[in-house]
């Protein structure tokens, strides 16, 4: 792995199956009490197990949903109508407004991040890197540290925002990306909200269940609380056998 920053690095794993990914996962998570912050959390049965009621689930709404095109947002809201037909919980949920400037502070503090992880091999051979590369180098260079802990603390403001907000929701669904893979290596990218997640430390899964635009595969995005993985874990093997993907 090469370290870029260190409040938005991640760790991803690809399976072939909710048993993977789960297998994967139990063999990569920190155990025991040096780890009180994941591992108490984790082992909460109440945290981690929906018993004797209904999944909650949050259907997202903004702030990028508007560059979601037709065709895979039809393909959610089949999903979400099949989720209530199987007598799950579902409402609609909207990030509150400080959400709105997630793309941007995370585009500070990577291209801060960037500059600071790179400049040995700036100072030595910047020549090597893309012209894409060099201009958020030197845009990060520019950028003074006090923007970077702004940006820092809004970022955990998020965090605490969204922890919050998923005391009374199991999982929100979304789309994993506003439509298919773009054509061509200068294609537009369509603003979605992963990073979103990631910059709040969240658990979430991308599940290829949908198609785009021209049918080409998009990912359904599910999410849960922070330390809430095996719950993650569960809905997915839920949503799977509701969908009839699992067979």
């Amino acid at each position: 792995m090469l370290k870029t920053t260190d409040s938005l690095d991640t760790v991803g794993l690809l399976a072939r199956s909710i048993d993977d990914a789960e297998l994967l996962f139990e063999v990569t998570r920190v155990r025991g009490r040096n780890y009180p912050n994941s591992d108490i959390p984790l082992n909460d049965p109440a945290r981690q197990i929906v018993k004797d009621r209904r999944w909650r689930v949050g259907i997202l709404d903004g702030p990028k949903t508007s560059f979601e095109r037709p065709a895979p947002r039809a393909a959610v809201d089949a999903i979400v109508q099949r989720l209530a037909d199987a007598g799950m919980e579902v409402e609609r949920y909207r990030l509150p407004p400080m959400f709105d400037r997630a793309h941007e502070i995370q585009e500070r503090m990577y291209r801060k991040a960037l500059a600071y992880y790179f400049k040995r091999e700036w100072n030595l051979r910047p020549d090597m890197f893309s012209p894409i590369l060099r201009e958020m180098i030197a845009d990060g260079m520019s950028s003074p540290n006090e923007e970077y802990q702004r940006c820092l603390a809004a970022q955990s403001d998020m965090a605490r925002q969204f922890d919050s907000d998923m005391e009374r929701l199991d999982v929100v669904l979304c789309l994993a990306t506003a439509d298919e893979a773009p054509l061509g290596l200068d294609a537009p990218d369509l603003p979605d909200h992963c990073l979103i997640f990631t910059m709040c430390g969240a658990p979430a899964m991308t599940l290829p269940l949908l198609a785009g635009s021209t049918g080409l595969p998009v990912g359904l995005q599910i999410v849960a609380r922070k330390y809430s993985d095996y719950k993650l874990l569960a809905f997915a093997r839920r949503l799977l056998d509701i969908t009839g993907f699992a067979r």
